[in-house]
């Protein structure tokens, strides 16, 4: 069964396990922020950054909640989500971060999408992506 957590609970799992990786959003008046964002209707969408240095994850819903009722109508909503990691460094690999994001998940991991490499050609960024799913109660 999976965990019982939140979006905003998996947005700090993420960001604390690849503290050390993360990337920077830049914003037009030279505010950072740590390149982590949350694709939903629950979080507020914010300004936009002006460019994005190194890592980004980029966590977004993947399916609709499957509801399950247990014993004594208990409801739990079982969500999943990607979440997609991007290398806009071409010095720097996704494959670290893959790795810590996957053991540092291990208990709500589903899945993955198998690495997107980059194409010079096409200026396109390195990308991989891991599916988990948690329960929300």
């Amino acid at each position: 069964m999976p965990s019982s957590i939140d979006i905003l609970t998996l947005r700090d799992r993420v960001e604390t396990a690849l503290s050390a990786e993360l990337g920077t959003y830049v914003y037009q008046n030279a505010a950072t922020t740590p390149a982590v964002k949350v694709e939903s209707g629950i979080i507020a969408r914010t300004a936009q950054p002006q460019k994005v240095d190194g890592l980004e994850v980029v966590i977004r819903p993947y399916s609709a909640g499957d509801l399950e009722v247990y014993i004594g109508r208990q409801i739990a909503f079982h969500d999943t989500y990607q979440i997609w990691l991007k290398q806009w460094d071409i010095t720097k690999s996704v494959s670290t971060a893959f790795s810590t994001l996957l053991i540092a998940l291990t208990d709500i991991v589903t899945g993955h999408i198998d690495p997107i490499p980059r194409n010079t050609a096409l200026d396109s960024l390195e990308q991989a992506a891991l599916l988990v799913k948690y329960r929300r109660i």
